[in-house]
């Protein structure tokens, strides 16, 4: 029984990797006889394209005192019969692209996410949206990227909640960084609700030089409904984005 139980196992197995082989074939084949290319986009007049050493993709643009960066957010698999509805889409090779083509055959598609900062005066501004979108928004999204909605459920809430979202904007600068920030030893900032309106703590959390220019990791520290929010950006002192933009050796003093 155990004998019999082993076999339908391994061939049920087999079976499923059969048709995984076919839908690895089938995308591969599509991409080729269409043409496009993975884990690349087509950066607009003024950005520039960048590949960290991880091979993950980083677009900039700089306009005056303000950068805008994109970077990748969230990924979720497509089928192929999805994935040709994705790339009909007017923002795809823009700010949406084919990562890769996994072993299933399923295409992983990233959405890339623009964040703004404003640079003067040695000082560096992260700008901000203060109204912000309802959680069923961010909800929803991880429900379609399980699978728990479909795509046309999805689609309509989401473009609803656009609409109504359209024109309720608020940016606000808030200040990240400024080069005198840490002086005579200090790592940790609490900044005011002046130049800062979510009154971040801001740590240096590493300091080194690379290629002649001081470096910095820079982590951002609050909180959101009681829960400890933090993330980091890794720059030097010409405001480059060391983590993303290109691949260079890092050495740390």
């Amino acid at each position: 029984m155990k004998t019999l139980i082993a076999i339908i196992f391994l061939l049920i197995a087999d079976k499923a990797l059969s048709q995984d082989d076919s839908n690895y074939v089938s995308s591969c084949n599509y991409f080729k006889e269409n043409k496009l290319a993975l884990n690349v986009i087509e950066p607009p007049d003024g950005y520039n394209l960048f590949y960290n050493c991880d091979s993950m993709l980083f677009v900039r643009g700089n306009f005056s005192d303000t950068i805008k960066i994109w970077t990748p957010g969230v990924e979720w698999a497509h089928t192929l019969d999805q994935f040709k509805d994705v790339v009909s889409k007017p923002n795809y090779g823009k700010t949406i692209f084919a990562k890769s083509i996994m072993s299933d055959g399923r295409i992983l598609v990233v959405n890339c996410m623009e964040t703004v900062f404003i640079f003067r005066n040695d000082s560096l501004y992260e700008v901000e949206d203060t109204v912000s979108k309802p959680k069923e928004y961010f909800s929803m999204l991880v429900d379609h990227v399980s699978g728990k909605m479909d795509e046309t459920t999805y689609r309509h809430k989401k473009d609803s909640i656009d609409l109504l979202y359209k024109d309720r904007h608020a940016y606000v600068p808030k200040l990240i960084f400024a080069k005198n920030m840490f002086h005579r030893g200090k790592k940790k900032v609490t900044l005011s609700r002046k130049v800062n309106y979510e009154k971040d703590e801001i740590e240096l959390e590493r300091e080194w030089v690379e290629n002649g220019k001081k470096c910095y990791v820079v982590r951002i520290n609050n909180k959101f409904e009681n829960e400890k929010t933090t993330y980091a950006y890794a720059i030097n002192e010409d405001i480059k984005f060391i983590w993303w933009e290109g691949c260079g050796n890092r050495t740390q003093k």
